[in-house]
């Protein structure tokens, strides 16, 4: 017998008749039934607490891996917002540029424009001087009053063209 050699201070009658069992399937916190002793209330609330323990445990874990689950399909969300927000950024940022290079040209040509104004301006003064001067006897050429006007009224509406183009490119 396995058991005599095992045990060799004990009798044959106090042997046990089959070799211990180990469950190794069972939880190590989880006492065997035969290991129980039955009735001893403080091993009855210690295990009932356990199990009260172990189900809350059970739920807040599981109620955490909802909470990770939702905070990464928020955290999708965000992301995608925020590449759209940034595509629009960069969109934005480009017809800025756009629109600033436009009013700097539109700047430039205001200025060559007004420069046209100022000479026509002065050749207009100069014509109604000379024209000023045929009526106190002087005689002027009345084509060339007549090309100084209209290059004055040509230039006064190209510079309205440019004001309003300035202020439609800065609306």
């Amino acid at each position: 017998m396995r058991h005599a050699r095992t045990h060799p201070h004990l009798p044959r009658r106090l042997l046990p008749s089959h070799p211990p069992r180990t469950n190794a399937h069972a939880a190590p916190h989880v006492m065997p039934p035969c290991a129980r002793a039955p009735g001893i209330p403080q091993l009855e609330a210690a295990e009932s607490q356990l199990e009260r323990e172990r189900s809350s445990h059970a739920r807040t874990k599981g109620t955490f891996a909802q909470r990770e689950r939702d905070l990464e399909g928020q955290l999708a969300g965000s992301g995608n917002a925020l590449a759209d927000v940034q595509r629009l950024l960069d969109e934005t940022g480009a017809r800025a540029r756009r629109m600033e290079n436009e009013v700097a040209l539109l700047q430039s040509s205001n200025c060559q424009l007004e420069a046209q104004l100022a000479d026509a301006r002065a050749a207009a003064s100069r014509a109604e001087e000379l024209a000023t001067a045929r009526g106190a006897g002087h005689v002027a050429d009345p084509s060339l009053l007549d090309a100084l006007r209209a290059d004055l009224s040509q230039a006064q509406h190209a510079l309205a063209a440019a004001q309003a183009a300035k202020a439609q490119a800065l609306a």
